[in-house]
């Protein structure tokens, strides 16, 4: 099922999401095992579906990688950047010489960007070279 309008509480929503879970899985879990599956604690699931806290942004985070960006909505909040939700999702599995990279050619393409408004400059991945010479 997909969040309407009608679904407007944290309650309401993390219940929906955990019904269709659990039906997706073809059996009835636990709490506890939709915790696990979402990357928390199952008590924090607790609260969360007795309306007593909401997430923070790192479990909201969490919340979206297995639900969509739904969870922003529910709760008022802006939703994050995909691009950068994409750069996150793999930051850590990049080593510190790319990522320092990355963070360069991001700087750079702002600086160039201040000065040439009117181009959004698109990275290219450079060409292998083979052994060979002409």
């Amino acid at each position: 099922m997909i969040y309407t309008s009608k679904m407007t509480t944290l309650p309401d929503y993390l219940t929906q999401k955990f019904l269709e879970w659990q039906a997706s899985e073809g059996q009835r879990k636990t709490l506890e095992d939709f915790a696990i599956y979402i990357g928390v604690t199952r008590p924090i699931v607790s609260y969360w579906m007795n309306g007593k806290r909401t997430p923070n942004m790192e479990h909201c985070e969490k919340i979206s990688l297995r639900f969509g960006n739904e969870i922003y909505d529910v709760l008022g909040i802006a939703r994050p950047d995909i691009y950068l939700q994409r750069i996150n999702r793999i930051w850590n599995e990049l080593s510190p010489e790319i990522q320092k990279r990355i963070a360069d050619e991001a700087e750079g393409y702002r600086v160039e960007n201040e000065t040439k408004p009117e181009k959004l400059p698109i990275a290219r991945p450079k060409k292998k070279r083979s052994g060979k010479t002409k």
